[in-house]
């Protein structure tokens, strides 16, 4: 698969376009159409093949768009399709990739092995390290300076002697991560073309990170190449039948299925990322261009895992994440991660605490309340004991929840918890799941220096409008908007992903004239390289935007600035003066690293505003009643259909809403009412009263 295998001229406004979001319990699929009509789907993921659960989810959408006698498109010729993905996320978690060897510099074959010597856990008297994603590391001599220049040329001799090696360890996948080979890679390309042409997949450090920090670089090397067979015979499958396919990236953006089968390191954050770009899409605030600063907290929960995020007037970016206790060069947007979802399991751990997740119960069998055999008791079992699901309703009655089997299995913990009854067990694992979430949102927030009180939380996922309300009392936020379709709003978001492609190289110059000579001629050879590599996906409108890395000289860490072709010194310093309260104007400052992206039009321009279909307009009746407990005891809660509600629809809780893709909880002391846009807006009444006061 080539990288920009089935290009297309992707400036056609007229086009259907399908989102698909894998995730660890669902995978979501939402079909648009060029007028703004939308079908969604939901259906299980199948993790020994994900491929199945997104065919077999298109299937679903498109023939519910049939059956509203649409003419829909034909999937292998029509539909534009942005995938979020986990195949490398999980291979990587699992360790369950290729059989990968590590080709460097002589003398440094344990790079990536001895790593920087962090302890995860400070105290551990025996710390426990990961496998290791090397199976055999190997040395070439050959010397590359930190300047580029060639201190010892390259011994081609030795290539017989170290593809012997290779095959006689059964290698699938080469790693090759050559000293400063980001400076100069003429030694690294004719090692790779040697190996290539011996059938090995191989992975170039400096086709991947162009920048310094050797550590880095090999462990982000070594983690594509580790995953790349997997991704690229799961992408070449699934590109058989649906040809249009490109990619979510964690930076935000998407690219072609080729290029996400080269550079899978590019997608660990896929999905996720796919939700921040739907959180602002619906953020009113991100709306507003004379509003600067943080507006809201994208809060998405799902079956295995929770993920929140900032949003502001642009999503917070990095350009590497921790994953898998590796430190990884990539562009990606500035997520938190935690263990928390809806099929989290609960556990009581050595000294008697409550637990809950990270272990889940994934697609198979999942909740005890699914009927698949599952045992262990999860948060979404304790949600159904508790009354804030619907045990008949749950995924528009696609699936019926066993209230006996979650209330058995709540019972069970219940007396390993030192003889709790059934629903105060239920309770404990609700509040434990909320506290690790909390923490997740206060470290993203608080511990930045951010108050919370002051924003929006957006919820989304197939359990986020279920905790939102509870997390908001206990960060102090008033206000919880609930978007149409929470569960898929993260597919809905990668239709509107732009098209992007980042590069980088480090240049380690003074930001004095001829430094900035260097810069500049960097940032426009990259940025005629991210331009050339969207237009042969196709694209014509491509905007691009270069940044570089700057810090005082002697330090380590780089602070990234807009490009300013003028003196890059004194916008420096007074962004140094705002992090770290004062400038160091007596120093020279330093380019580290330029950066260029490319970005063009996503498969839609806008989220909009979901369709509405209101069946019932004469008054606000619920459709059912429902007995829930929270912390003040058990009350009748009515519950209501989402597509039911009338414009003027307002409920003071308790109350349940519940439509295809999630379930929202209004707790006691919470009112609920619909804006234009089709949101659900939560206030507390309990902040609003004390404000007033």
């Amino acid at each position: 698969m080539s990288d920009d295998s089935h290009s297309t001229n992707r400036s056609r406004s007229n086009a259907w376009a399908l989102g698909v979001d894998t995730g660890g319990t669902f995978t979501d699929v939402i079909l648009m159409e060029p007028g703004g009509g939308q079908w969604v789907a939901k259906t299980p993921s199948t993790p020994s093949d994900p491929g199945r659960a997104v065919e077999k989810g298109i299937a679903a959408v498109l023939a519910e768009a049939r059956a509203d006698n649409r003419n829909s498109p034909n999937v292998a010729e029509e539909l534009d399709v942005v995938h979020g993905t986990t195949v490398a996320t999980n291979a990587l978690l699992e360790r369950r990739g290729a059989r990968t060897a590590l080709v460097t510099t002589r003398g440094f074959e344990e790079l990536a092995l001895i790593g920087r010597q962090s302890r995860p856990d400070l105290y551990a008297l025996e710390p426990r390290r990961p496998p290791s994603l090397v199976v055999l590391s190997l040395g070439v001599s050959e010397r590359i300076g930190s300047e580029g220049e060639i201190v010892q040329a390259i011994d081609l001799d030795e290539l017989p002697r170290l593809i012997d090696e290779l095959r006689r360890s059964d290698i699938a996948s080469v790693a090759i991560c050559l000293l400063h080979s980001y400076a100069e890679s003429r030694h690294e390309r004719r090692v790779g073309a040697v190996l290539r042409a011996e059938r090995f997949d191989v992975t170039l450090s400096s086709d991947l990170v162009g920048e310094f920090r050797e550590v880095e670089r090999a462990w982000t090397t070594v983690a594509n190449a580790y995953v790349a067979p997997l991704m690229s015979r799961y992408l070449r499958r699934l590109s058989r039948r649906i040809p249009r396919l490109r990619i979510m990236l964690s930076s935000g953006g998407t690219a072609s299925a080729g290029y996400a089968a080269k550079e899978p390191i590019r997608t660990l954050l896929s999905g996720p990322a796919g939700g921040v770009v739907g959180a602002r899409g619906v953020d009113r605030r991100e709306l507003d261009t004379e509003f600067v600063g943080p507006s809201s907290i994208a809060f998405d929960m799902g079956g295995t895992s929770t993920d929140v995020t900032v949003c502001g007037s642009e999503p917070l970016a990095t350009t590497e994440m921790h994953f898998a206790e590796m430190t990884l060069r990539t562009p990606v947007l500035d997520i938190h991660t935690v263990g928390a979802g809806g099929g989290s399991i609960a556990e009581i751990d050595a000294g008697g605490a409550l637990r809950v997740g990270p272990r889940s119960a994934g697609a198979h069998p999942g909740p005890a309340c699914y009927g698949k055999g599952g045992e262990a008791v999860t948060v979404t079992d304790a949600n159904l004991v508790l009354g804030r699901l619907a045990a008949d309703r749950f995924l528009g009655g696609a699936i019926r929840l066993d209230l006996d089997r979650a209330r058995l299995a709540c019972a069970e913990l219940g007396s390993r918890m030192g003889g709790r009854s059934t629903e105060e067990a239920a309770l404990g694992v609700v509040r434990v799941a909320c506290a690790v979430m909390a923490r997740a949102l206060r470290e993203i927030t608080v511990a930045r220096g951010i108050d919370p009180r002051g924003l929006e939380l957006i919820a989304f996922g197939g359990a986020g409008p279920m905790h939102a309300a509870l997390l908001a009392e206990e960060l102090g936020i008033a206000r919880v908007s609930v978007p149409p379709d929470p569960g898929a709003l993260s597919a809905r978001g990668m239709l509107a992903a732009p098209a992007m492609r980042a590069l980088a190289r480090t240049v380690l110059v003074k930001a004095d004239a001829r430094g900035m000579r260097k810069a500049r001629r960097v940032r426009d050879a990259l940025s005629k390289r991210v331009v050339s590599a969207l237009r042969r996906e196709g694209f014509e409108s491509i905007d691009v935007d270069a940044m570089y890395d700057l810090r005082y000289e002697g330090q380590s860490y780089e602070i990234s600035l807009p490009f300013d072709d003028a003196d890059p010194t004194a916008s420096f310093h007074e962004s140094y003066r705002r992090r770290y309260g004062r400038a160091l104007e007596d120093r020279s400052v330093e380019i580290v690293t330029v950066r260029a992206r490319g970005v063009a039009p996503g498969a839609i321009t806008s989220l909009g505003q979901s369709p509405q279909t209101v069946h019932n307009v004469l008054g606000l009746e619920p459709i059912d009643e429902i007995v829930s407990t929270d912390r003040e005891g058990a009350v009748i809660a009515p519950v209501y259909e989402r597509n039911e509600l009338p414009p003027s629809a307002r409920i003071h809780g308790p109350a349940i809403i519940v439509e295809l893709t999630a379930t929202t909880v209004v707790p006691r002391g919470w009112e609920m009412s619909l804006d234009e846009t089709g949101q659900l807006v939560l206030i507390s009444m309990r902040r609003s009263s004390r404000e007033r006061e």
